[in-house]
């Protein structure tokens, strides 16, 4: 079953006396007056080529199902309409619906955007191109925004397409790509999660670009399941690979590559300092209450900078500790709160101790108290290493 694909463009009114123009593409030329027609057409054949290329019902020519057509009230679409029918009976396909959207002369793309929203959720597509050369920046403006609403949704944005007036070339930019690769960084530095990235990697072409991804994976594994065993090694390959991709001299072919490769150095040395750092642990932790995993957090100071000795304790003093420990144990239990047995408290502090973990937990804002907790232990251990 075909997609059902929906062009969004902003068309003007056309002078009486403009000239037929012709633009080249990768696709062959294409020719309009209206200045939207070359773009139009030159997406028309590219979703061709796309369904081609996927085996299923090829030959089949998937025309636009529908062109939603923005437009001043005061403006007149039908020679652009006359255009694109004209291509198609020619190419032998069936022309698109075309849908009319008016908006007043002086509107702004706020309130352009919110009349796209409103139609498009009515029936919304499951895929959309966006045309992008007409020249009401108001329009254009909502197009961005709208492209990044339909992302977010689960509409795809399948590409943009503009006609260069300067070049006489048609084609298609990569603007929305680049949204959807900086979600997709941003998501990755944040969490771990490469997958939203793994899904644009066939627009990255960057050497070592999946054994970045494979560590990753693997070090996110050792720390969501607070798996101690294997975090070092985890660890230290992640340093690895971004040492690989960092010191990598060879040339990166696309738009988005170039973006990628730069803004992921830069993010991952200014977001995930423990890649950089020959101590890592104290860092791993501090990414992990920056990212509120305060379960995994608190484990990993516990036992793995606490519990193991590598660093001094007397940074930290007994009534501390033994709320990290209750802490700990008390995160990891659906009740709540850790058995006082389990915790082993000194009886002489059992009762500050147990004083302060009630607060902690009955806190309209207990994950910022705790959190506190984390980088006051986190920031006292740091000191030590420094001393």
């Amino acid at each position: 079953m075909n997609n059902r694909y929906t062009l969004i463009c902003f068309v003007s009114d056309t002078r009486p006396d403009a000239p037929k123009r012709t633009f080249k593409s990768d696709f062959g030329e294409f020719s309009g007056v209206q200045t939207n027609v070359a773009p139009t057409c030159y997406a028309i054949e590219r979703l061709k080529m796309l369904q081609d290329d996927s085996g299923i019902m090829s030959g089949i020519t998937p025309s636009l199902s529908r062109i939603l057509v923005v437009k001043t009230s005061s403006s007149n679409c039908d020679g652009y309409k006359r255009e694109v029918e004209a291509y198609c009976k020619n190419k032998g396909m069936l022309p698109p619906e075309f849908e009319e959207v008016s908006i007043a002369d002086n509107c702004t793309h706020a309130k352009i955007l919110n009349k796209l929203i409103q139609r498009l959720q009515k029936d919304a597509p499951s895929s959309v191109i966006i045309e992008t050369t007409g020249g009401f920046r108001p329009a254009i403006t909502a197009f961005s925004l709208l492209a990044r609403f339909l992302m977010m949704k689960g509409t795809t944005v399948k590409f943009s397409t503009y006609a260069n007036m300067s070049t006489e070339e048609v084609g298609i930019t990569e603007d929305y790509q680049m949204y959807a690769l900086l979600e997709a960084t941003s998501t990755f530095i944040d969490t771990g999660n490469e997958k939203e990235l793994v899904a644009l990697r066939s627009q990255l072409n960057i050497p070592d670009i999946a054994y970045l991804f494979k560590t990753m994976r693997q070090f996110r594994s050792s720390v969501l399941i607070c798996n101690t065993i294997t975090l070092d090694d985890n660890i230290e390959a992640l340093k690895d690979a971004f040492k690989k991709l960092k010191s990598d001299s060879s040339d990166v072919t696309t738009a988005t590559g170039v973006v990628f490769k730069h803004l992921l150095l830069e993010m991952i040395e200014r977001k995930m300092s423990f890649i950089t750092s020959s101590d890592p642990l104290v860092g791993v932790v501090k990414w992990c209450v920056d990212n509120w995993y305060l379960q995994q957090a608190v484990t990993l100071l516990h036992e793995q900078l606490i519990k193991k000795n590598k660093y001094k304790k007397h940074g930290i003093c007994s009534t501390q500790l033994q709320v990290i420990k209750c802490l700990r144990d008390s995160i990891s239990h659906a009740g709540g709160k850790a058995l006082d047995k389990h915790c082993k408290i000194p009886a002489n502090i059992r009762k500050e101790v147990m004083d302060e973990v009630d607060r902690l937990f009955s806190a309209p804002e207990s994950l910022n108290l705790i959190k506190g907790v984390i980088e006051s232990a986190l920031t006292k251990i740091q000191a030590n290493i420094c001393s």
